[in-house]
């Protein structure tokens, strides 16, 4: 009996890889959507911890958030004498593994070795004036704010100077957009995870956060 050994014709390869091409161009979009979707739903976790945090920072020192920095120590230094949380590392240390970094801002502005995180404090909240620079021992009282949910405690971080700011405001360190990731700071289209005073997470657009410190989102007071 004769057995014939039939093989694919060049045509039929060509066709072959050009439909394993295609799938594959189909497939990398939807798997780089997944993936970001799951960069933000952390990013969105961590924001949601670090703003209740904030608050329960404040329903123990007499209605104050925490001071931005002073006397050296920082706001997320605050929080860890406070008992809330564990010791803050460098990403040095820890390569962006816990709820200070936004994962989504790593994968496209790798911090510092020295950066402690990726998410920044509004300034106002911590009692601070960028325009003068003044700081005190605690930031504001909650009884200063007349509308919580318009009110932002903590947001994706300021990319500034090769590093991440632990503060943000809109005269001189503006929120950089994390999503999607962009190496692109300035589009107005990215989206910024923004905590507010209420307890809320919200995803705003960087067009839509005021240039005004006078506005709500960033003073408390309409």
């Amino acid at each position: 009996m004769k057995v014939t050994c039939s093989a694919f014709t060049l045509v039929e390869l060509l066709v072959v890889m050009a439909v394993v091409g295609l799938l594959a161009g189909l497939s990398v979009p939807a798997i780089q959507k997944a993936t970001e979707s799951g960069r933000r739903s952390a990013c969105t976790s961590n924001i949601k911890n670090l703003t209740q945090t904030l608050l329960l920072y404040a329903q123990q020192n007499d209605g104050n958030f925490p001071s931005i920095v002073y006397r050296g120590k920082s706001w997320p230094t605050c929080l860890f004498e406070a008992g809330l949380i564990r010791a803050p590392t460098a990403y040095s240390e820890n390569q962006g593994k816990n709820m200070f970094y936004c994962p989504s801002a790593c994968s496209v502005r790798k911090p510092s070795l020295g950066n402690w995180l990726t998410y920044c404090m509004n300034d106002y909240a911590g009692a601070r004036d960028p325009q003068v620079g003044l700081q005190s021992a605690f930031g504001m009282k909650q009884v200063r704010v007349s509308a919580h949910s318009k009110f932002s405690l903590i947001m994706d971080g300021c990319w500034k100077d090769g590093g991440y700011a632990a503060n943000v405001n809109p005269l001189d360190q503006p929120p950089t957009g994390a999503h999607p990731p962009s190496k692109d700071t300035n589009s107005p289209t990215l989206g910024v995870n923004v905590g507010f005073a209420d307890g809320h997470v919200e995803m705003v657009k960087k067009s839509d956060i005021p240039t005004d410190p006078s506005k709500v989102f960033w003073s408390g007071q309409e």
